[in-house]
């Protein structure tokens, strides 16, 4: 991206932006699924948070569509939107092809859920959500998504079970 089209991003470009992100994420969800298919927990958890992707990006495209045109069309806040573009900058699959075990996958999780994408999630939803009741609900549900992680442990085993756990390609 040029100097100048970064000047003309859009707050529905930046939107568009987290979408592909949450969508993204939920790819990365459903590669670890394939990675660990032989362990029903960590598929559990992967598919749990896979969904959680999918509503996160429905919800993101229900606020964009509830704006109006000039709210659209107005120019995005160039540090959050850029954040999301970072993002994206690296391809799923790479991700993936890093996960040689299941404490792979955790650490790859962890740094995503508490990278810029969610709070890039959290900025649009604070600032654009025309429906001051949805944005506590959701967000209230990102912290309990994020939180999750914490789950690790008790849910796939401690960190020297889970790095004897073998991504299977």
């Amino acid at each position: 991206m040029t100097q100048a089209s970064k000047t003309r991003l859009t707050v529905a470009d930046h939107f568009d932006l987290a979408i592909r992100g949450e969508y993204a994420a939920q790819e990365l969800y459903q590669g670890l699924m394939h990675l660990f298919r032989a362990h029903p927990d960590a598929v559990e958890l992967w598919r749990e948070f896979a969904v959680e992707e999918t509503e996160h990006a429905q919800t993101l495209q229900g606020v964009l569509d509830a704006l109006t045109l000039e709210q659209q069309t107005a120019p995005a806040d160039m540090e959050m939107a850029l954040a999301a573009q970072q993002a994206l900058s690296v391809p799923v699959a790479q991700h993936l092809a890093g996960v040689k075990t299941l404490e792979d996958a955790c650490e790859l999780v962890s740094d995503l859920e508490n990278s810029e994408t969610n709070a890039v999630f959290e900025f649009l939803l604070t600032h654009f959500d025309a429906d001051s009741q949805i944005s506590p609900f959701v967000l209230a549900q990102l912290r309990e998504h994020i939180a999750r992680l914490q789950t690790f442990d008790e849910r796939l085993g401690g960190r020297y079970q889970r790095l004897k756990i073998k991504a299977e390609p």
